[in-house]
């Protein structure tokens, strides 16, 4: 049986440069993220997400940084704020 940390912990975690894993609710994705902080996103983490959570790699950026960088979104906000109220660029 595992037991799930506090949030407290997690961000204790992040401090100390760990990788997180962050459950989701089961009625929306049921599903679990890695999660660790801009300055721990190392080479070698990157592709243990990669490897290991076999999905995506997101990150935050502004819609003005977006802009900059030229990057559209994946689908139209419509359709993607109907489902999750998730907003995914071209990746």
């Amino acid at each position: 049986m595992y037991t799930l940390n506090t949030i407290d912990q997690a961000i204790n975690d992040l401090k100390n440069c760990k990788v997180i894993i962050v459950v989701d609710d089961a009625n929306r994705e049921n599903e679990g993220d890695f999660i660790t902080t801009a300055e721990n996103a190392t080479p070698e983490i990157v592709n243990f997400m990669a490897t290991h959570g076999r999905g995506l790699i997101c990150v935050a950026l502004t819609e003005e940084r977006c802009e900059e960088l030229q990057i559209p979104m994946m689908v139209s906000k419509i359709h993607l704020r109907m489902k999750h109220n998730l907003l995914f660029l071209l990746t």
